[in-house]
C-alpha cells in the first residue's frame, strides 16, 4: 500500500502522529471499538461512529465545506491539527482512521494515481437500486486489491461464493467490510446471495461488517458457530482457488 498510495500513507502517518499524541493539551484521540480503530476528540473516546447529517454533506458536498468550517480558507491553507478539530467538532462522531485519512486527503486535494478505482467500479454497475445505499468512503487497501485481482478474479471468487451453503456464504458476507463486499459485485447481487430484500440488505449497510453476536442471532445459531461458518466458506473458497491455479499446469503437462 505504501508504494501504491505514497501520498495517502504519508496523511496517514500525519494524522496517527496527532491522534496518538499524549504529551501538552490532549486534544485527540485513537481507540479501538471490535476490529476498528476510530479516531476524535479525545473527550469522544469510546464513542460509536454516528451517520450524522453533516457526515452526509461531507460526503456528498465537501466543496461546500470551506464557507461552513474553514472560515473561507481551502483546506489545504488550514494546518492539520486545525482542519481535524474544526472537521471533527463539525461532524460531531468520530471516524474510521482510514476513512478519516481518505476525507481529508479529498479534502486537501491529495491523491495517488490508481488504475481501477471502486468508484468507476460501483458507476459501471449502473443498476438503479444501488441509489438506495448510504454514503461510504472506500479504502485504500481494497482498492490495491481490486486494482491486482481484475474483473475475471472477481468474478470466479463470486461464482464459488454462490455455490457455498447458505449459512457459510451469511457468516462470510455479512462479516466483511463494504469495501471487500463492492469488490464482489452488485449490491444487487450480494442482496440476491444472502436472500435478503434489498432495501433490508441497504438499511444494514452502514453497519457491516456486523459483529459475530448479530449475525448468529439472524442464524439462529451461536456466535461461535459463525465463527466456524466463516472459517469453512474461507477454506472452501482457497481449496477451490488453489484447484482452479493448478489446472492450466496440469493440462499443459499433459
Amino acid at each position: 500500500i505504501r508504494r501504491t498510495k505514497p501520498n495517502w500513507c504519508r496523511l496517514k502517518r500525519r494524522i496517527l502522529y496527532l491522534l496518538e499524541t499524549k504529551t501538552g493539551k490532549k486534544v485527540f484521540a485513537r481507540w479501538r471499538i471490535k476490529l476498528r480503530w476510530l479516531g476524535g476528540l479525545f473527550t469522544w473516546q469510546g464513542q460509536t461512529f454516528r451517520p450524522t447529517a453533516n457526515y452526509h454533506v461531507l460526503c456528498s458536498a465537501p466543496d461546500s465545506l470551506c464557507g461552513l468550517i474553514f472560515e473561507h480558507r481551502t483546506p489545504d491553507q488550514v494546518p492539520l491539527p486545525e482542519l481535524l478539530a474544526r472537521l471533527f467538532r463539525w461532524l460531531d462522531t468520530p471516524l474510521e482512521v482510514d476513512e478519516l485519512t481518505t476525507q481529508v486527503a479529498g479534502l486537501q486535494g491529495i491523491a495517488d494515481h490508481l488504475p481501477h478505482s471502486l468508484e468507476g467500479m460501483a458507476f459501471a454497475s449502473n443498476h438503479d437500486a444501488d441509489y438506495f445505499l448510504p454514503p461510504s468512503s472506500h479504502d485504500v487497501a481494497s482498492e490495491v486489491i481490486e486494482a491486482l485481482s481484475g474483473e475475471a478474479f472477481r468474478q470466479r471468487v463470486w461464482g464459488i461464493l454462490c455455490d457455498v451453503p447458505a449459512r457459510q456464504r451469511s457468516a462470510l458476507l455479512l462479516g466483511m467490510p463494504r469495501e471487500e463486499i463492492l469488490l464482489l459485485g452488485r449490491v444487487t447481487d450480494i442482496a440476491s446471495a444472502l436472500d435478503m430484500p434489498i432495501r433490508d440488505f441497504t438499511a444494514l449497510w452502514q453497519r457491516l461488517p456486523l459483529p459475530d453476536k448479530e449475525i448468529a442471532e439472524r442464524l439462529e445459531i451461536t456466535p461461535k458457530q459463525v465463527s466456524n461458518l466463516r472459517k469453512c466458506a474461507r477454506e472452501r473458497i482457497y481449496r477451490w482457488l488453489a484447484r482452479k491455479e493448478a489446472e492450466p499446469e496440469i493440462h499443459s503437462n499433459r
